[in-house]
């Protein structure tokens, strides 16, 4: 598993991998606004995804939890979570989305999917239902969580960096590395923006390699 993460001020965006009941649990979040409020607001929703993950077996459950813990900030979190169960060549994901960009499978061959959207941000409202997706891995595939930094990147004319650019590409460096194709995302957004990064940028990338022969 690959992560990259760039942040100018204190806060923003945070991600975390934990165990759970049946295997392993990613998150990827992003928390309204910058400083010392913002940033306790993630220690918050960090800490509950990874305590909620031993006693709930789903995504959306888990999110659930933490959306009871944040409702009496004053901030609201977007996230989205990837419950991972590992098969002998193949790994099952069930996602929970939060108001949250939805995660990406790369396959091996480079065909892109996109998982659904859906739910609210979490600390909002009480009736909270978070949006629910399932995909599955096999061996050479990619599952891609990022931040909404990287489609909101703009370059010096306003323009927004965009899912399609993001997807393309992906999909142009599938068979890279996990750091290779997080690197050439990185760059490729730099390379948008004229150098001037302005907002998180934090992307998570897990591949599903083939079964060890020990």
């Amino acid at each position: 598993m690959t992560a990259t993460h760039g942040s100018a001020e204190v806060g923003g965006d945070f991600y975390d991998v934990f165990r759970t009941e049946d295997g392993w649990g990613l998150i990827l979040g992003d928390v309204c606004g910058k400083g010392e409020d913002a940033a306790a607001v993630t220690a918050t929703a960090r800490h509950c995804a990874r305590l909620a993950a031993r006693w709930k077996s789903t995504p959306g459950d888990v999110l659930g939890m933490v959306n009871e813990a944040l409702l009496d900030e004053d901030r609201f979190v977007t996230a989205v979570m990837a419950g991972l169960t590992m098969e002998t060549e193949r790994v099952l994901v069930s996602l929970g989305v939060a108001g949250h960009p939805p995660a990406v499978v790369v396959r091996a061959d480079g065909v892109i999917r996109s998982a659904s959207r859906g739910g609210v941000p979490l600390g909002l409202f009480e009736d909270f239902e978070a949006g629910l997706d399932g995909v599955e891995l096999a061996v050479g595939d990619t599952l891609v969580l990022h931040s909404d930094g990287v489609l909101e990147a703009c370059d010096l004319q306003r323009q927004e960096f965009g899912q399609e650019r993001l997807l393309e590409t992906l999909a142009a460096h599938a068979k890279d590395t996990p750091d290779g194709m997080l690197a050439a995302v990185e760059q490729a957004l730099v390379e948008f923006c004229d150098g001037d990064l302005r907002d998180d940028v934090s992307m998570l990338a897990l591949r599903v390699e083939p079964p060890s022969l020990d």
